[in-house]
């Protein structure tokens, strides 16, 4: 009988910027200067259907947000609109970086979130546009992870061969019907325990630090020589089409 041992070496959606505001930020924002007139300002957000625009200086450093509320308060005092958007108050305003987390920024409830450098100049911005694609994108990939880890759930469980996944730590995350069988030891007594302590020679917490695949190798289990794979599967986008997250 051949028995499988797999690693699971995890690559958090995270390191692939997934989470990163600067991945779903509009980065052509639609931005007037506080040089401008509120009449060219009115115009702008009418044809747009904005109801809040960045303002920025000459030098695209952002000096707050404009609403279309405010446009239209103007307006009723002074119908010409003649007066500069720099004359008038932009209220106070929540901006973020390119590198904070849109997990982060969805407790600040705004409705519009300015995306800026260290110089305060505006590189992109979040709306509840960008947020919407975000939150979509975002249960699309945990449905997909709940889709594989059932159907990995399913075939270890179904497999004739042996099978024990283990995480970057070598702690046992999975350990199939058949090794119990073979071991003598439950699947509840080896979870959450070093791999060490439930299989005899192993190397699966070697495997998962060099993520070197072994194949065919022979070890000694329960005093027996035992063909064995280790193979490292990668977690992430661009690797397989397999995502697994151990709960420990």
């Amino acid at each position: 009988m051949v028995y499988s041992e797999m690693t699971i070496r995890k690559e958090k959606i995270s390191s692939n910027d997934f989470f990163q505001v600067e991945r779903w930020m509009n980065t052509a924002p639609l931005c007037i200067c506080s040089t401008q007139t509120v009449w060219e300002a009115a115009k702008i957000m009418e044809q747009t259907e904005l109801d809040v625009m960045p303002v920025v200086d000459e030098n695209d450093q952002l000096v707050g947000l404009l609403s279309f509320r405010t446009i239209l308060s103007n307006l009723l005092k002074d119908s010409t609109g003649s007066s500069l958007i720099e004359d008038i108050p932009v209220y106070l305003y929540d901006s973020v970086r390119p590198t904070d987390q849109m997990t982060d920024i969805v407790k600040m409830q705004a409705e519009c979130l300015p995306v800026v450098d260290q110089s305060n100049k505006i590189l992109g911005i979040i709306t509840p546009k960008e947020m919407m694609n975000f939150y979509t994108k975002s249960m699309s990939i945990v449905q997909k992870k709940r889709n594989a880890i059932e159907i990995l759930s399913s075939v270890l469980e179904s497999a004739y061969e042996g099978i024990a996944v283990v995480d970057e730590f070598g702690i046992l995350i999975e350990f199939n019907e058949a090794y119990s069988r073979f071991t003598g030891i439950s699947r509840e007594e080896a979870i959450g325990r070093h791999v060490t302590e439930v299989i005899d020679n192993t190397n699966l917490h070697v495997t998962v630090k060099t993520a070197i695949p072994e194949r065919g190798v022979i070890q000694n289990i329960q005093g027996q020589d035992m063909v064995v794979h280790r193979i490292p599967i990668w977690e992430g986008e661009g690797r397989i089409y397999l995502y697994y997250y151990p709960t420990i």
